[in-house]
């Protein structure tokens, strides 16, 4: 496929350009002489199409793409971190929400009650196998409730020194050199 459909051009033969461009990942750009076909590493110069994956523009660009997407994937790491976390050692069995969410109500019900009756939440072996709740103790809901605070602060730590290191790197190197590991 050409890459500069020269004018003059009829709407057919710019749907057909348009069309196989897209195909091809391209995006289209025009000016007062041609369509052009480019490529992301790809810009119009003097009516011609030149590389400009050297330029320091096009590797800002690009670094700062990669520090989106690296953002992204640590947000999710962090997400499935907190699931992990919190169904590791308790979770709702009543439709109050994710354990963020109900991790005060269950304060606050254990505090007005002395503590939580037999079965009011499920916990969790290290393998996974889960056990309804004897009637805890509000000193034992506290200590349920501060190990799972805690591991939540720590998670959020290492989330905020992955996001400083992502926002300071310099390089694709630098970035790809972050491992995002909780």
């Amino acid at each position: 496929m050409n890459n500069i459909l020269k004018k003059p051009y009829t709407n057919e033969q710019y749907a057909q350009f348009a069309g196989n461009a897209n195909q091809n990942g391209q995006r289209i750009e025009t000016d007062n002489t041609a369509a052009y076909a480019l490529f992301d590493n790809e810009a119009v110069k003097n009516g011609e199409i030149v590389d400009i994956s050297d330029t320091d523009e096009y590797k800002t660009k690009k670094l700062a793409e990669a520090k989106i997407a690296k953002i992204t994937e640590n947000e999710q790491k962090r997400s499935v971190e907190f699931i992990t976390i919190s169904l590791g050692r308790m979770k709702t069995q009543t439709p109050l929400g994710d354990l963020k969410t109900a991790m005060p109500l269950y304060e606050k019900i254990a505090q007005a009650q002395g503590g939580l009756p037999a079965g009011a939440v499920r916990l969790y072996d290290q393998d996974g196998n889960m056990t309804l709740s004897p009637a805890l103790t509000l000193e034992q809901v506290d200590a349920i409730l501060l190990e799972i605070s805690m591991a939540y602060i720590a998670i959020d730590q290492k989330s905020t020194q992955y996001c400083s290191a992502i926002d300071e790197a310099q390089t694709l190197a630098e970035l790809e050199n972050i491992n995002l590991e909780y």
